[in-house]
């Protein structure tokens, strides 16, 4: 029944009230009166944009996201649906995070799917060169099973979460010489021991013909902006969240890249007082190793205390 409602409703979204009556039986009629309101309350509207796959991945799971327009559909999560409601409300950190547009359905085929409408951080590049650095020491929610835990525990343990404080998930780098991506995935980050970091993050901004170390330049002060804000903020823990690293490797000229925290399933509000030290620390040596790749010693170190 629910099926067949969902089916017509996303059919004729614009029936008027007679072929409304016509078309349903008076016990459907009041199931599908509520199913509106219910979507009303929620906000969630049944408009059907154009969406397609989403290509430009450097890690996640494939399918997850949508692409329409300037924007991507994130399959929904309730908890990640939270924080972006709450971070709107806070605009010095908003441009830490991709832009959010709010919540939306999809319907196909008798099934709606609820989704997290964001801003398409690769809209506009030719060719998006990305990296996904997952952040913190400890990547598991205390809350979670304890299979999970210890599962995620062990994979923080054996790659260089545990001691560097993040982890490199994935990475696509356009080369312009040979004119196709290098494609780093999971697998390959889970394999980098941490004397092969600086190596491993120095290709990511290397196009097969310069090191850009002008993008590097440009990165850093925002990691520094973040970094600020990690030393006093007690609103948040992070757990699975990362880092994305974005750049047009068609662009040469010009450097422009971006660093925006994403993917906030896990993220929960601190109730002790304390800090998000883990993910304080993955940004220190981050910042640490990027000022080593420019030849020069971390302002980390000099300037700023953790």
């Amino acid at each position: 029944m629910i099926e067949e409602i969902n089916r017509k409703f996303v059919e004729t979204p614009k029936m008027n009230f007679e072929q409304f009556k016509k078309n349903f039986s008076h016990h459907t009629q009041i199931i599908f009166i509520c199913q509106i309101a219910l979507l009303r309350v929620l906000e969630i509207t049944t408009d059907q944009p154009k969406t397609t796959k989403f290509e430009n991945q450097a890690a996640g799971h494939a399918g997850d996201i949508l692409k329409d327009g300037e924007t991507i559909f994130k399959r929904y999560c309730e908890r990640e649906f939270l924080f972006y409601e709450l971070i709107k409300k806070l605009p010095k950190i908003r441009g830490f995070f991709a832009n959010y547009y709010g919540r939306k359905s999809i319907g196909k085929e008798g099934i709606v799917e609820h989704y997290i409408v964001l801003e398409d951080l690769t809209h506009g590049m030719k060719q998006p060169c990305i990296m996904d650095l997952k952040m913190a020491k400890n990547t598991w929610e205390p809350t979670a099973p304890a299979k999970k835990r210890i599962e995620q525990a062990t994979l923080d343990k054996i790659s260089t979460s545990e001691s560097l404080g993040f982890r490199i998930c994935g990475m696509r780098i356009w080369q312009i010489q040979s004119k196709e991506y290098i494609v780093r995935d999971k697998p390959w980050g889970m394999g980098i021991k941490v004397n092969q970091m600086e190596a491993a993050l120095r290709s990511f901004f290397h196009n097969g013909q310069t090191f850009r170390t002008d993008l590097i330049e440009e990165v850093l002060p925002q990691l520094y902006d973040i970094f600020e804000w990690f030393k006093a903020q007690r609103i948040f823990r992070f757990y699975g969240s990362s880092i994305l690293f974005l750049y047009d490797g068609a662009e040469t000229e010009k450097p422009f890249i971006r660093a925006k925290m994403v993917d906030f399933a896990h993220t929960v509000r601190i109730k002790d007082g304390g800090k998000d030290d883990s993910y304080k620390f993955g940004l220190w040596t981050l910042i640490d190793i990027l000022e080593g790749l420019l030849g020069r010693k971390s302002r980390m170190r000099s300037v700023l205390s953790i």
